[in-house]
């Protein structure tokens, strides 16, 4: 495919003097399928957290670009990120969202790969192979690289990529740590939510530090009490309408970081507005203090860890947006590799 964009051009369509965005960067087909190789094929991207596998054999699905992957643990206990299509003829070798498993056999003509994506059993390799298939050289296609941060596992495919560490930055970290460092230990909740939204996939990484649109598009929630004091305060009468908020007057703080990790929200501290209904006292941790030093203790904000994982300050499950064309949803590639 000859792609339409030279780098040029592609600059030029953010530009940050006049802080326009061209509008093609949301709809463009051959935009997109630059993103897939320049940034999801090279970026972090989060797979799940190490709670949801806990056990060798346990496997959670997830996504890199439009690239189903298989997050599991493998016999020694570490951490495996497998593309999930047969090296044969590209059929899905699996076809649940999360589960427990000692190996993986494709459905089509029954190629079988152990848990690191090892090819183990080829039926007929004497008779039909005559023992000439080099199995070594076709087992799965796995990520990369593969790293744990704080419980966060991430992937990513370019073995000449930075390390994770380095990619988050501070931002990063301190997103990440804001969910991270709220005890001693954290536990996802199993289960899987999925919504399908016909859209580009940068406008829900964009919409998650945009607190602009809160005051507008979420005024239903406020005016319900979200966002009201806890119970315990007595000096909330809960059975009274919430008084009216405006959130463009809350004082806000804004993160940005080198790889395009962002965080964004109201300030955090007992004279400031914002959301009251979560229980804030795992700020005064040491570990939490160390964590995210004097400028992350500061921020009850929105983080997004490009490219598609958030949080909400709730601590609750992350969301994570699968990787979507500009005119559809997410859709299957059938091809082997990246």
């Amino acid at each position: 495919m000859t792609l339409a964009y030279k780098n040029d051009e592609l600059l030029h369509m953010v530009d940050q003097d006049t802080g326009t965005v061209d509008r093609r960067i949301f709809f463009d087909q051959d935009v997109y399928e630059l993103e897939l190789e320049r940034i999801f094929a090279r970026a972090w991207n989060f797979m799940c957290h190490e709670t949801q596998i806990p056990t060798p054999g346990d496997f959670f699905m997830s996504f890199i670009g439009e690239d189903r992957v298989i997050c599991l643990r493998d016999n020694d206990g570490g951490f495996q990120v497998l593309v999930n299509t047969c090296r044969h003829r590209g059929n899905a070798i699996c076809r649940a969202d999360e589960g427990h498993a000692t190996s993986f056999m494709c459905t089509y003509h029954g190629w079988t790969y152990d848990l690191k994506g090892n090819l183990v059993g080829v039926p007929g390799f004497r008779e039909v192979y005559h023992e000439e298939l080099d199995r070594e050289n076709w087992g799965l296609i796995k990520a990369a690289q593969v790293e744990n941060y704080h419980g966060f596992v991430f992937a990513n495919m370019d073995p000449q990529a930075p390390g994770l560490v380095d990619y988050l930055g501070d931002v990063g970290r301190i997103g990440l740590d804001l969910l991270a460092q709220r005890g001693e230990a954290m536990e996802m909740v199993p289960g899987v939510q999925k919504y399908t939204i016909p859209c580009n996939w940068k406008l829900s990484v964009d919409n998650v530090w945009d607190w602009y649109h809160a005051q507008t598009s979420h005024a239903s929630a406020f005016q319900s009490g979200y966002g009201r004091p806890r119970a315990r305060d007595a000096a909330v009468d809960l059975s009274k309408p919430p008084p009216p908020t405006d959130q463009l007057k809350w004082d806000q703080l804004v993160l940005l970081g080198e790889y395009g990790h962002a965080i964004s929200g109201p300030l955090y501290g007992p004279d400031k507005q914002g959301p009251g209904i979560i229980n804030e006292d795992w700020r005064e941790r040491p570990q939490a203090k160390e964590a995210l030093g004097s400028v992350g203790l500061k921020s009850r904000g929105h983080p997004n860890i490009f490219p598609t994982i958030s949080f909400l300050p709730c601590g609750l499950q992350p969301a994570r947006s699968a990787c979507a064309s500009p005119r559809v949803p997410a859709r299957r590639r059938s091809g082997g590799s990246l």
